[in-house]
């Protein structure tokens, strides 16, 4: 076994997706600053959904400019942002996000439920959508 364990925290965005009660914008952002004190260093803060399928996700822009102005803290983490298609890589590059996670499924019917698409459709768009992700802000 490795002397070394990564830790990649997604309650922020999982945790939280499926929740009925949506928290506000301070106990999202609190509890970000709990994850990184606790010592995480790889947090996905929210996802870049639509916030009608998606209601706890709305918040994700305000979210991110939040934690990424309060350095003091946030600092000694990567904050990441789950995007699921070309409106949401806009969006993520609209808060200048530096750690952007892609999503995917191995079933075609897991796959439209989340995102829209088929596996293969998902592939085919991500083709295009990583290099754009990779150019320089």
């Amino acid at each position: 076994m490795s002397a070394q364990v990564s830790i990649f925290e997604v309650g922020p965005r999982d945790g939280l997706q499926n929740e009925s009660k949506i928290l506000s914008l301070e106990d999202k952002i609190w509890f970000i600053q709990k994850l990184v004190q606790a010592g995480l260093k790889e947090i996905e803060v929210g996802a870049f959904v639509r916030s009608d399928r998606v209601p706890q996700m709305a918040q994700t822009e305000l979210i991110y400019e939040a934690i990424t102005q309060k350095t003091l803290v946030m600092k000694p983490a990567r904050h990441w942002v789950l995007v699921p298609n070309q409106k949401g890589l806009e969006r993520a590059i609209e808060v200048k996000a530096k750690n952007i996670a892609l999503f995917t499924a191995v079933t075609d019917g897991f796959n439209k439920a989340n995102i829209g698409m088929t596996v293969t459709e998902s592939f085919t768009l991500y083709e295009k959508l990583i290099p754009e992700a990779k150019k320089p802000a």
